[in-house]
This record gives C-alpha cells, sequence and structure tokens, in this order.
C-alpha cells in the first residue's frame, strides 16, 4: 500500500509505493474550477467521515443517531471555519472507544494526533485490550437488550413457512 506525504507548504500529496516508485499530485496544476470541486469533495469526505460512527457510538443509548451525526457534522464544519484541521474536543469530533480506554486506564485525555502506528501499538496493549473489548461487549449486550424489547410485540406472520 502507498504511503502518503501531504506537504501543505508546496501544496503536492505525495505517494510512495515503497517499491521506488512514486507519483505526486500537485494542487497547483489545476484548475479552479477542479480546485473547488477537490475542494467539496474533500468536505464532504472530512465531515461524513465525522458521522460515519454514527449507529456504533449510539448503539445501546437513548442518543438520537441523527442528532448525533447533526452535532459532529456541526463541530467540524464549526473547527474547519476556525481554519482547525484536526480537533480532538467534544462535540468536533468522535470520542473513540480507544480514546475511552486510554482515558480509563490513564486517567489522562488521549488528546495527541496518533499515527495508524501509534492507534494500533495502544490498542495492542493489554489493558487498553481488556477494555476495548468490554466497550464492545456492553454494546453488543444493550443491542441484544433493545432487539429483545422489540422482539416481544413482533407477530411471526412476516415469519411466513419458516415459522414451524
Amino acid at each position: 500500500m502507498a504511503k502518503k506525504i501531504v506537504d501543505v507548504e508546496k501544496q503536492t500529496v505525495t505517494f510512495d509505493f515503497g517499491d521506488g516508485r512514486v507519483e505526486t499530485f500537485t494542487l497547483g496544476e489545476m484548475s479552479d474550477e477542479m480546485k473547488i470541486q477537490l475542494a467539496l469533495h474533500g468536505a464532504s469526505q472530512k465531515i461524513g467521515d465525522s458521522y460515519a460512527s454514527a449507529k456504533t457510538q449510539t448503539d445501546g443509548t437513548e442518543i438520537d443517531p441523527s442528532d448525533w451525526s447533526q452535532q459532529q457534522s456541526a463541530g467540524v464544519i464549526a473547527q474547519l471555519l476556525s481554519d482547525d484541521w484536526t480537533v480532538r474536543t467534544p462535540g468536533s469530533a468522535a470520542i473513540t472507544d480507544l480514546m475511552v480506554a486510554f482515558e480509563e486506564i490513564t486517567g489522562n485525555e488521549l488528546t495527541s494526533d496518533l499515527g495508524k502506528e501509534d492507534k494500533a501499538a495502544l490498542r495492542k496493549h493489554p489493558k487498553i485490550a481488556a477494555v476495548l473489548a468490554r466497550l464492545k461487549s456492553e454494546r453488543a449486550d444493550a443491542k441484544a437488550e433493545s432487539l429483545a424489547k422489540k422482539a416481544e410485540g413482533a407477530t411471526d406472520e412476516l415469519l411466513g413457512e419458516y415459522a414451524a
């Protein structure tokens, strides 16, 4: 897989394929119309990413996924309008299980913008892994309870021939 290197000063993205092959995208080589298209696509992706985990984050809670998604998107829009690309504050980005586990174990907030390798290493730490497993289990239990409540009033009518 290619390693991506973003250089804001040079306005480039370099894709290093690790075998000597490199591709570089230079923003300055694009028309203004294409820059706008690219910027809007990027905004759509970044804002959309902020609420992509809405179902997971709200499962087993009384929080409406639409409300949570709207709050996340509003937070990211506000952060972008204040010229902040990455901000870790409540309401502006999803609070991940890793952040919750880290704080539970250390008593400190995970505020640094960690790379994939650092996140993977933290997830492998036995204490963090145990908390992550517990959080996942708690969400699964809450979902099972929610589904059981929904099933209480359900009829077997829709099951048709399979309900024997």
